[in-house]
């Protein structure tokens, strides 16, 4: 669980200033975005994604 954690945490980084693309068994399943890609992506700057509503 640790080295999961450690992983996670590496691709968290590495998001703040490139997209990173997660693959499953050599197939690319999803992407990790900065919050600031995020909410330029979708047009929003004040997006309050991951909090209450």
């Amino acid at each position: 669980m640790a080295e999961a954690k450690a992983s996670l945490s590496a691709v968290l980084e590495d998001a703040k200033t490139r997209p990173q693309v997660i693959e499953n068994r050599g197939t690319a399943v999803a992407v990790v975005v900065s919050i600031a890609a995020y909410r330029e992506c979708i047009g929003d700057p004040d997006d309050d994604v991951g909090s209450s509503r």
